[in-house]
């Protein structure tokens, strides 16, 4: 097949994919081309795409690799540091490889354009994609590694997922409403990430999307994306529309940019994919598609479907995109919401939760709700945030006994509420009554691990929560919150060589977790690794960046950026976020202990000796980070500092909200 000829089939067969039910691609492809060897070709193509199992795209295998080759790259040949195992898709402008990875030694996904593709627009689109994607840092994101060239065609390396496209399981049949939900709230998730960091997706659709064995969704392939900074006219998507014209929003169709409220549109369609198997607009050829989209109404929805949800559903499709939901955090919040409220109107919906043993326990959608936004809570990590987390955990296992996620959850909690606020050891008792819950429930479950290690954090024994941590990471390497405890840990025994060997895997697999950078950092600045300290802190400044993009009042992340604002010598920005985040909560002990620290980085002694006095008078009551912490050096010959660690009559005294 020539090259022009497969340009074409690639063209054709990526526009009828697109479209899930069987019936509406045959009629599309046979009123988009009169000439059946091209409508054969794709037929075959799309034959192979639906019979294909597993993977980390729709695979197209045997067929479409005889039609091209990538200049003899096969199994065992070196790109780079990376050695190729197997092609496993072709997509967009590239084709897909799993690759190991022999300097980290792990499996990668490699993606590299093809020669019968390759042009400056294709070089352009992927490196946009490399850069646009390595800009997020979320669960439910597929992390962009690396980006080079071989052999002149550019590629890029990504986390493999071990799992199949949504669009694979949407074509078979519409999922059951709390399948559809708990993976349209985990995309939408992803999105708001997206958003906030300022990223466009462009592009989305099922097929974009991978579902990994433990029923995680992953948002990948930000080939059209575009920052959102630019201006229109710079726009790599010009004035013509890219993206899957069955996803397209109307103001898009018409020749204008995409943005966050078009990435809504592309969503609305996607979760009404997913709720009934098919999409809200279809049509014979390309113009009779564009027509229904700018002006007929989507195709009506099954009664079984939450009456919330379908407002949803309709709020995202206004044609007008002023009618739609801002941006993706406007969209999760409602859709979570309608969800919890798809539970108090139908108590038979289940939502299917995954652990980390691979099995699976069916929680109604307002625990797992409360679950998820219990979480957040944590991680704001305020007196007042935490206090609303215990509340909204405790209604989580009140309403399925069962749910073990949620008891790590509140037993993690628990820790933290103790460890930072409030001395009352029932906050102990209560948290690892809540973990040996979870354990009786999944004995093989991380987070449960993970909990207990930071109730032993809480109460100063270090080597039980090294011991913990290590058992949480060796049943799942991505635990939340094991790495950041173990780091700490670690660093207040003086392991600090130990730890230091930890630093990049726990970056990389839990660089979301702004609190996993802090121990490490502070590990690396006592060992004088100064430049790879300051890379540290360069992450954890964009993340910290993300998070208050994403929620302005989290008063703990602008603490710790103002910090990461010092570290860089940005005075006026670090002073500034010190005083929004005091602000927020003018008495929260924790926080008060970290602008201590800015104070301190800054060369303001007597600020800081006042804050941490304030600290300790609302009840701070650790020392021990405050002795070793490196950002306190400039403090220790004072002697008002000195006193500050002496501990109280009743043993205890202050610990760094880090």
């Amino acid at each position: 097949m020539r090259p022009d000829e497969w340009a074409r089939v690639k063209s054709l067969f990526e526009a009828t994919s697109a479209i899930s039910a069987a019936a509406d691609r045959e009629r599309f492809l046979a009123g988009a081309t009169d000439d059946p060897a091209l409508r054969r070709e794709v037929q075959l193509l799309l034959k192979a795409d639906v019979e294909s199992t597993g993977g980390w795209v729709d695979r197209l295998s045997e067929t479409i690799s005889q039609h091209v080759s990538l200049r003899g790259v096969g199994p065992g040949q070196a790109i780079g540091p990376y050695r190729i195992d197997e092609q496993i898709g072709r997509g967009g402008m590239g084709v897909v490889y799993r690759a190991y990875d022999t300097r980290l030694e792990r499996p990668v996904a490699l993606k590299l354009v093809d020669d019968v593709s390759l042009d400056a627009t294709a070089r352009s689109s992927l490196l946009r994609e490399a850069q646009c994607a390595s800009a997020l840092n979320h669960p439910h994101v597929c992390t962009v590694f690396d980006f080079g060239e071989f052999q002149g065609d550019p590629y890029i390396v990504m986390e493999w997922i071990d799992g199949r496209a949504l669009s694979s399981i949407t074509r078979v049949a519409a999922l059951p409403t709390d399948a559809a939900l708990r993976y349209g709230l985990q995309i939408a998730e992803a999105l708001a990430h997206a958003h906030a960091c300022g990223v466009v997706h462009g592009d989305l659709k099922t097929a974009n999307v991978l579902i990994s064995r433990d029923q995680r969704a992953k948002l990948l392939d930000f080939g059209v994306a575009r920052r959102l900074s630019r201006e229109d006219d710079e726009s790599p998507l010009g004035s013509s529309p890219h993206g899957t014209p069955v996803y397209m929003a109307p103001e898009v169709l018409k020749g204008e940019a995409s943005s966050e409220r078009s990435d809504v549109w592309s969503f609305g369609c996607l979760l009404q994919e997913l709720l009934t198997g098919s999409l809200p607009f279809t049509g014979t050829t390309r113009s009779a598609l564009t027509s229904a989209i700018l002006e007929a109404a989507p195709a009506p929805m099954p009664a079984g479907v939450p009456e919330g949800v379908r407002l949803v559903v309709a709020h995202c499709m206004s044609k007008e995109p002023l009618g739609r939901y801002r941006d993706g955090n406007e969209l999760w919040r409602a859709l979570s919401t309608a969800a919890a409220a798809g539970s108090d109107q139908h108590d038979d919906d289940r939502s299917v939760v995954a652990t980390v043993s691979g099995r699976h326990a069916a929680v109604a959608p307002a625990a797992y709700v409360l679950y998820r936004s219990g979480q957040r809570l944590f991680w704001r990590g305020t007196r007042r945030d935490l206090q609303s987390a215990v509340q909204m955990l405790a209604r989580a296992v009140t309403m399925e006994p069962h749910f073990a996620l949620a008891h790590a959850a509140l037993a993690q909690t628990c820790g933290r509420v103790h460890r930072y606020y409030d001395r009352n050891e029932e906050w102990l008792h209560r948290g690892m009554a809540a973990a040996q819950r979870a354990l009786a429930l999944d004995p093989q479950l991380a987070e449960a691990f993970a909990a207990i290690a930071l109730l032993h954090y809480a109460h100063e024994e270090y080597e039980e929560v090294i011991r913990f941590a290590y058992k949480a990471l060796e049943l799942k390497k991505d635990c939340d919150g094991a790495y950041a405890i173990l780091g700490q840990a670690l660093f207040l025994l003086g392991r600090l060589n130990e730890a230091a060997a930890l630093a990049d895997r726990a970056v990389e697999t839990s660089g979301h977790d702004y609190y996993v950078y802090l121990p490490y950092s502070s590990v690396l600045k006592r060992l004088k690794r100064d430049e790879k300290a300051d890379l540290l802190n360069a992450k954890l400044r964009r993340v910290l960046e993300w998070q208050i993009g994403w929620a302005p009042d989290n008063a703990r992340a602008r603490i710790l950026l103002a910090s990461a604002y010092s570290q860089e010598g940005r005075r006026e920005d670090a002073l500034r976020e010190t005083e929004i985040a005091v602000a927020f909560d003018p008495d929260d002990p924790s926080n008060l202990i970290n602008a201590g620290c800015v104070y301190a980085q800054l060369g303001m002694k007597a600020e800081a000796i006042a804050v941490l006095r304030r600290a300790i008078q609302n009840g701070y009551w650790h020392v021990d980070v405050l002795q070793h912490d490196p950002d306190y050096d400039p403090l220790r010959d004072e002697p008002e500092f000195q006193r500050l660690l002496v501990r109280d009559p009743g043993g205890m005294a202050p610990s760094s909200g880090k």
